[in-house]
């Protein structure tokens, strides 16, 4: 299933109108709008609104996950001011600013949608001196809801079945966009997120292990084997190391110094695992934002 979260009306209406969703009546605390494999919901502004909007989407599409694309579709606030208001931008690393706590969602091809780091905030972000200070390091993005979203996904959904896309509505100064400025912008991208948005979720599916040359077949096995990796952790390697390969990134270091890491209980295994797939996803991140 296709599952997507805005925070605004504004920003779910090209989904409604195209997917022809309905509004389900039978949910009374956010707007949630279903038909066939799409789900949407509008969680209002603010990472708890936008987790809990999101724990309820994910329950309500059922446990079964694997075949799930979460997708958090919305404005954002820009830094730099030579980035024009209504660009768009896939993210590449989420910065909760307030845990100081870092995600990685699904990326879609590079070369056809530009890629940003974003820090979400618990507030409205001015150009106010602690806002600057708080950024991260080579952060040009902010928003209120994308850490929310992620947090949730970490514990309900596997992080790379998860994608932001923002459309750039400001500089942080005193905003002068007016709401017909913000139709006009998601009105303009409406088709591309979509298309983008529908060739994410069937590649998604594609099998993965096939695709892959043998060098790296027998490392995702030893691997596997070293960490003792469960079938989902597995599947979540097998995505991160074909991603690796499609941009011609050699994965080999990483995967040979956690076949290389002592496992003797559960948390070890999840640190290990953890630590690999964060090893892996900064080196994709770090080949487009560095």
């Amino acid at each position: 299933m296709i599952l997507i979260v805005t925070a605004l009306k504004i920003e779910a209406d090209p989904f409604i109108s195209y997917f022809r969703l309905k509004r389900n009546m039978s949910i009374s605390a956010f707007s949630v709008y279903q038909k066939g494999e799409i789900s949407l919901v509008i969680s209002g502004t603010g990472k708890l609104r936008a987790a809990i909007a999101t724990t309820l989407l994910l329950t309500l599409c059922g446990q079964n996950t694997e075949n799930h694309l979460l997708v958090n579709v919305g404005f954002c606030g820009c830094f730099d001011k030579r980035i024009s208001i209504g660009s768009i931008f896939q993210i590449a690393k989420v910065s909760d600013t307030d845990t100081l706590r870092d995600y990685y969602p699904e990326l879609h091809d590079a070369r056809v949608l530009p890629i940003q780091s974003l820090a979400c905030y618990s507030h409205i972000v001015r150009e106010e001196e602690d806002d600057i200070r708080r950024r991260p390091e080579g952060t040009l993005l902010c928003d209120m809801e994308s850490a929310g979203i992620m947090e949730t996904s970490a514990r309900l959904l596997e992080t790379h079945r998860v994608m932001i896309l923002k459309i750039v509505s400001d500089h942080l100064a005193e905003i002068s966009t007016t709401r017909a400025d913000y139709i006009e912008m998601m009105t303009s991208h409406a088709d591309f997120l979509i298309s983008t948005i529908e060739k994410t979720y069937s590649e998604m599916e594609k099998a993965l292990p096939a695709r892959m040359n043998r060098e790296i077949c027998e490392y995702i096995e030893i691997t596997a084997q070293s960490l003792r990796l469960t079938v989902a952790m597995r599947q979540i390697l097998q995505s991160l190391l074909l991603r690796a390969e499609q941009n011609d990134l050699d994965p080999t270091p990483f995967l040979a110094r956690a076949a290389n890491t002592p496992v003797t209980t559960r948390n070890d295994r999840k640190r290990a695992f953890n630590q690999l797939v964060e090893d892996l996803k900064e080196q994709y991140v770090s080949r487009y934002l560095h």
